[in-house]
C-alpha cells in the first residue's frame, strides 16, 4: 500500500512538473500560458516598431518569459520577460496581460 502511494505521489509531482514546464508556472495559478506571454509581446513589439525593418527584429526577437506573472487586483497579469533583438542588448520588460471579452490574452495599456 506504501508503495502504491508513493509512486501516486511522484506521478503528481511529475505531472504538475511537466505542466510547469510545458505551459509555465502562471498557467497553475490560472494566468497567461508561457506561448501566450510570448505571443502578446511579440504582436506589441511589432505594433509599436517605427518602421518595417524594426518590425521585422521585433518578428525574430527571442523573447522569454521568467518566473511567475504577478496577479494584479484588475484581473491582469505582470509578467518579467526577456527581450534580445539583433544588434542590441537584452532587455527586461514587463509584459501586462489581460483576458479579452473572447477570451484570448491580450496586452492591456
Amino acid at each position: 500500500m506504501r508503495k502504491i502511494l508513493n509512486i501516486i505521489a511522484l506521478l503528481i509531482v511529475a505531472g504538475v512538473a511537466g505542466i510547469y514546464f510545458t505551459l509555465g508556472p502562471s498557467f497553475l495559478i490560472g494566468g497567461p500560458k508561457t506561448s501566450d506571454i510570448v505571443d502578446v509581446s511579440r504582436a506589441v513589439l511589432i505594433a509599436t516598431a517605427a518602421d518595417p525593418s524594426q518590425a521585422n527584429l521585433a518578428k525574430a526577437a527571442k523573447i522569454s518569459p521568467k518566473g511567475l506573472c504577478s496577479h494584479n487586483q484588475d484581473g491582469s497579469y505582470a509578467c518579467l520577460i526577456d527581450i534580445e533583438i539583433e544588434g542590441t542588448a537584452p532587455k527586461s520588460l514587463v509584459a501586462v496581460l489581460k483576458k479579452g471579452a473572447g477570451g484570448a490574452w491580450i496586452a492591456t495599456e
